[in-house]
């Protein structure tokens, strides 16, 4: 039976993923790219379950560990999301679309997004960044950073995310103005603290 659009197969995936994911990670970065995805997907012909798909599976690799510097998880994330979407019968062709998601959807890997649907879940990864500008904070507080590092780091990131990951111009709308009141508040931390 193919799979494709099949509504069971992404409910399969949703509980695999949520299972996997702590709930901050869940509520607060999963859902926010299924989200974006989806509203990107509008404006293209594409299959919005295969981007609902790929925005669920596009971190399954980080999922089950908590070291929020891993910096290869997109390479593990293949290898996670092969195992399910074969496992659930899913067309090949359509699992290797998903394959070459994960492994670009970080953007700041030597591969870099290509098709639509790359572009979509990079865009959606990023963009969901300047929805949790708190829980950068609590994650890396926990690895013990201070408050400095923390902010220097999250300024860095979102600026990267605006400048070079979020590449559709649909996604530069949506984040702009969330992206600017970031900033003034990421400016007015620093002129509190004065580092």
């Amino acid at each position: 039976m193919n799979n494709v659009g099949n509504l069971s197969t992404v409910k399969e995936v949703e509980k695999i993923v949520k299972i996997r994911a702590s709930e901050e990670d869940w509520n607060f970065h999963i859902l926010l790219v299924v989200k974006y995805a989806l509203l990107l997907a509008k404006n293209y012909k594409i299959d919005k379950k295969q981007v609902e798909l790929a925005a669920l599976l596009h971190d399954i690799g980080r999922l089950p560990y908590s070291d929020k510097k891993d910096k290869t998880h997109h390479i593990r994330g293949v290898k996670e999301a092969t195992k399910i979407l074969r496992r659930l019968k899913y067309p090949e062709n359509k699992i290797k679309e998903i394959q070459k998601v994960i492994i670009c959807h970080r953007g700041s890997g030597s591969v870099k997004p290509k098709t639509v649907l790359e572009k979509i879940i990079a865009n959606a990864d990023a963009m969901s960044h300047f929805d949790t500008l708190p829980l950068f904070y609590y994650w890396r507080g926990k690895r013990g950073e201070s408050f400095a590092e923390i902010t220097k780091w999250v300024e860095e990131k979102l600026d990267r995310n605006i400048k070079k990951k979020i590449t559709l111009s649909q996604a530069q709308k949506m984040v702009r103005e969330k992206y600017l009141l970031n900033k003034r508040i990421l400016e007015n931390l620093k002129k509190v603290k004065n580092f």
